[in-house]
């Protein structure tokens, strides 16, 4: 993984613009229609405080996450907890630790719920994240 997706010159934007690439953070490396989606899902954080950010597989729906969530805690100063499945907990905290997030990384297992609750969690059936990544870390 390029840890270091950092372009020089490269200025902090307000709120109310778009970034268009590394912003002098230790990014996840994007592609162009990653940071559109990036910088939407920004947008729509900032009006409702949250986003479901969903695609097909192999889109970097992982690296789009890890991205929101370093912007976040360096320019807003937010922390995050990443809830997913017992299978990624290893790839978000190899995430975790690449890219500096400073999040908590909590697997779904570990969650109760209350007395009566019906319904499963969806999981995965591969672990598509890690293909992608493997993938991506092919072409570059």
């Amino acid at each position: 993984v390029a840890a270091n997706a950092v372009a020089s010159g490269v200025l902090r934007l307000g709120d109310d613009q778009a970034i268009d690439g590394p912003i002098g953070l230790n990014l996840p490396p994007l592609m162009d229609f990653q940071w559109d989606a990036f910088n939407r899902a920004r947008r729509i954080i900032d009006q409702y405080g949250g986003v479901f950010v969903a695609d097909v597989v192999g889109f970097g729906k992982s690296y789009m996450g890890s991205s929101l969530i370093k912007y976040y805690r360096e320019q807003k100063r937010k922390r995050t907890l990443i809830i997913c499945p017992a299978r990624l907990v290893p790839m978000w905290k190899r995430y975790n630790q690449i890219f500096d997030l400073g999040a908590d990384v909590l697997s779904m297992g570990m969650l109760t719920f209350p007395e009566g609750a019906r319904g499963a969690a969806a999981r995965p059936s591969l672990n598509d994240d890690e293909r992608y990544e493997r993938r991506y870390q092919s072409h570059v």
